[in-house]
């Protein structure tokens, strides 16, 4: 239960997911969030170093990372204990796959939150970022399986590419 302890203790800690595109962090200090926000995550090297210094009381950072980060780097330039998502940490749920090293650590990390926010139900998490992902974790706490399938840039780009006479798509996001 790596997570919940972490984040409820009374002292500074830091959960950063690594996305291939985006980078979102949220700063805990006694169980709840003090400020959140996202970096581009070709500078979550840089952005982490400033962020860190600017920090010193931080004690604990939870990492989701997808893009395959150097986890040296972020040991070098902290003091804090680093907690990298993985199915090789305890998990308040149980990963019924196959081959659970090859599960994504926002996946992990996802279904963790899942599971403490609505214990003893089912659960569906949708994620959508560069991929869009979904995941089922049971109202007994075993996660049994999900799919990926691409993002909406992605899909949105594959229609230029793979047809011969349809255009490129603009995202628009409405105001409301």
């Amino acid at each position: 239960m790596v997570f919940l302890n972490i984040i409820l203790e009374n002292i500074m800690n830091l959960i950063l997911d690594i996305g291939n595109t985006n980078s979102k962090f949220s700063v805990f200090e006694s169980g709840r969030i003090k400020s959140f926000g996202v970096w581009d995550s070709s500078e979550v090297k840089e952005e982490f170093q400033n962020w860190n210094n600017n920090n010193q009381n931080c004690e604990s950072i939870i990492v989701s990372d997808v893009i395959g980060i150097n986890k040296s780097y972020f040991e070098s330039v902290t003091r804090c204990s680093l907690v990298w998502v993985s199915a090789k940490i305890k998990l308040p749920y149980k990963i019924n796959y196959k081959i659970p090293e090859e599960l994504g650590a926002d996946r992990i990390g996802l279904v963790a939150a899942a599971v403490f926010a609505y214990p003893k139900k089912n659960c569906l998490v949708i994620d959508i970022g560069t991929c869009i992902t979904y995941d089922f974790v049971s109202k007994n706490s075993v996660y049994l399986g999900g799919s990926i399938s691409p993002g909406f840039s992605m899909r949105y780009n594959s229609i230029s590419t793979n047809t011969s006479s349809l255009p490129e798509l603009k995202i628009t996001i409405p105001k409301k």
